[in-house]
């Protein structure tokens, strides 16, 4: 959560007036909380693949008179391993 929201955040909580208005801080703070996590997460999942793609680029060995194909074949694998990935998730 940016420092900015999180002043505001707490402003609101210290002028809440009623046990209503508290709730309703309760679940945006649950919803902000949620997407953090979320973006975590989608970070941690950018970064596994990063590693994958890595891996298998230093992995290549080019030839070469034939690094254009051997090139496009490591292409249609790495395509072929994300989409089995995102199928699998």
């Amino acid at each position: 959560m940016n420092e900015e929201k999180k002043k505001e955040l707490l402003a609101k909580i210290e002028n809440a007036k009623d046990m209503e208005e508290l709730r309703n801080l309760q679940e945006e703070l649950n919803s902000l909380k949620e997407g953090e996590k979320k973006a975590e997460e989608e970070k941690a999942k950018l970064e596994e693949e990063r590693a994958l793609l890595r891996k298998d680029a230093e992995g290549i060995e080019v030839k070469d008179n034939d690094a254009e194909d051997r090139s496009l074949i490591n292409a249609k694998k790495i395509e072929k391993q994300e989409e089995e990935k995102r199928n699998m998730e």
